[in-house]
Parts: C-alpha cells; structure tokens; sequence
C-alpha cells in the first residue's frame, strides 16, 4: 500500500528524532533551493544533538555565504564518522548528488527529499512532492509546528523558497509558498536582506561577463528556442564562478516570442545547459532526455561535445514537443 506524504513525513521525524548519525547531501552545482535545504536541515540536527555533516561539491556560491554556519558545507568531511542515515535533498537521482564518503548499502536508512517530476524514487524514505514549490517549502511543513525552527533555519528555508520561486514570480508559486514566506518572516527573516544577498551582491565583473553573453544571444524563432553561451575564459578573465552567470538566462527568458531560453556554460569536461520554459514547453522533458533533469519551468543537464551538435539535438526536441501537443490538440 502506496503512504501518503503526511505518513511518510512522520517516518521521516521519528528517525531524525531518533537516530544519532548523519550526512546530509545535495545535488551536484548546488543552488539556492539544494544549498537553502541543507543547511536547515544541518541546523535541525545540530539543535536536536546529533552528529552530522554536510557538503556540497563545490566552493559555496557568493550569494550564499551571507547564510548561518555556510562554512560547514566545504569543511573536510571526516571518513571515519560513519552515518547511519543519508538526507538527499532536491535531487530527482543518485547519480546526481555530490559524492559521499561512504557506500549506499553502508546507510541503514536513505532519506530522500524532493520535488522533481521524474524523481528515480531512490530511497528507503521517497518524501517527493512535485506539487511543492522547493524542496525548502517541503521541509518547513515537515517541521512547522512538529519541530522548533529557529532564525538561522527560517533563513535558509526563506533563500531556498525566494530562489525556486523566482522570488515569487513562477508558476510553482502558490498560497502555501506565501504562507510560509509569511511565517519565516513573522520569525525575524528580513526579505530585503535576502534579497540584496542573493540577487544585488554581483561582483563587478559580471557587467561584462553579461555583455559578452548576450552579444552572443541567438533567436531561433522556428523554434521559439533563445540561445547564448559563456566561455570558461569569460569567467576566469573576471575570477568568477559559475554561479555568476546564473541571471543570464532571465534575460534571455524575458524576450517576446520565446518558450525556450538556454545558456551553454564551458567547463573542462564540456558543457553544463541550463534551460527555461516561458510556460509552453516542458524543460524537464527536454533536460530527461540527456540524462539531466529538473522541473517543468526550469532544468539542466551536462553535455560533453561540440556545443553545435547539442544545440541541433536541443531543437529537434523542442520540435518533437510541439508536434506532440498538436498532435494531442486534434
């Protein structure tokens, strides 16, 4: 018999409240809502008294070093303190997460949180709502009046929310998402602090890093598909990290007549895509179909050739989209 989420959830609590040792991980080329997630997580545990770490795979994002004890997501984590539970946080597969210091079959239980379409179902715990707007909103109705959260908490669930909403403006957002941002701010939360942080705190650089995308910006309007693309040598000519060419793409997003933005993002094994519907095509589908993932309105996947022959298999699936929904419209 198929648990509701609620039951799910209570299995969920009774293991955080009742185990003693954990690792908490998200997917890989974190954002806010992965990075938001787990570090609320890693402050529930630590005020509960257990042993936990938490890493991501990267150095953490400028915008999110203003979060409480963000230091703790890059600091060694200790092989020999081995975990008993595995936390998974928005993360639809496995072979998504960042890398953990123990084997699967080590866990005793794996936790996985989510609120992807096509998640892989992966757990021993499979908490997945796609209904939810962010893996944070999942969280804080896991603990709202179950578990106390505290400031350093509701920050962390308010950046996630704020990031996976589009601070509020995508179609994921609902009345549970302002309810919640309601209540994280009745708790101390400062919108604008937030705001200035993850959206206002750009290093100089980016200026030009953003006139050299969008110079390159390509409309296909057969398609409807917008396309641009930031070379590896644009970042390190401005020592910036990738996460300074996450707002590129709501420029792109932003023009008429466009229902799929991607941006091609150089690293040394190729390329990391990132896609966005304006609300007529499903990116996810697209984002599944080479190996990646992610939701409706937003994806992502990693592509290892030439950026032309990614981009001609991009249009034939935008165009296989289109042709089904015709298809289903007669």
């Amino acid at each position: 018999m198929n648990q509701s989420l609620t039951e799910i959830g209570e299995e969920v609590l009774k293991i955080l409240k009742e185990e003693d040792r954990f690792q908490v991980v998200t997917h890989v080329f974190p954002d806010g809502d992965g990075i938001g997630s787990s570090l609320a997580t890693y402050k529930l545990l630590k005020n509960l008294g257990k042993k936990v770490q938490v890493h991501i795979d990267s150095t953490v994002p400028y915008q999110y070093q203003f979060l409480p004890q963000a230091q703790v997501l890059t600091e060694r984590v200790l092989p020999e303190v081995r975990a008993r539970v595995l936390i998974v946080l928005d993360s639809s597969d496995l072979a998504r997460i960042a890398p953990c210091t123990q084997e699967m079959e080590e866990f005793e239980y794996i936790i996985n949180v989510d609120h992807h379409h096509h998640n892989s179902q992966f757990g021993h715990l499979n908490m997945v709502d796609p209904g939810a707007s962010s893996t944070t909103e999942m969280l804080f109705y896991l603990f709202w009046e179950k578990v106390e959260i505290d400031y350093d908490m509701a920050l962390c669930l308010y950046t996630g929310l704020v990031f996976d909403t589009g601070r509020f403006q995508y179609a994921n957002t609902t009345q549970r998402s302002h309810h919640m941002a309601s209540h994280l701010i009745g708790l101390g939360v400062n919108p604008n602090y937030v705001f200035r942080n993850v959206y206002e705190n750009q290093p100089p650089g980016v200026l030009d890093l953003y006139a050299r995308a969008l110079q390159r910006a390509h409309f296909h309007r057969d398609t409807g598909l917008i396309h641009s693309y930031v070379k590896l040598q644009d970042l390190q000519d401005h020592a910036l990290s990738f996460s300074a060419s996450e707002r590129v793409i709501d420029f792109l997003r932003s023009v008429r007549g466009v229902t799929v933005a991607a941006v091609f993002k150089e690293y040394e094994k190729g390329y990391r895509v990132s896609l966005r519907s304006t609300g007529d095509q499903d990116v996810s589908k697209i984002a599944l179909s080479f190996g990646g993932g992610g939701h409706p309105m937003a994806a992502g996947f990693e592509w290892h050739g030439e950026m032309a022959a990614c981009l001609m298999r991009l249009q034939q699936e935008i165009q296989r989209q289109l042709k089904s929904k015709r298809d289903e419209s007669q």
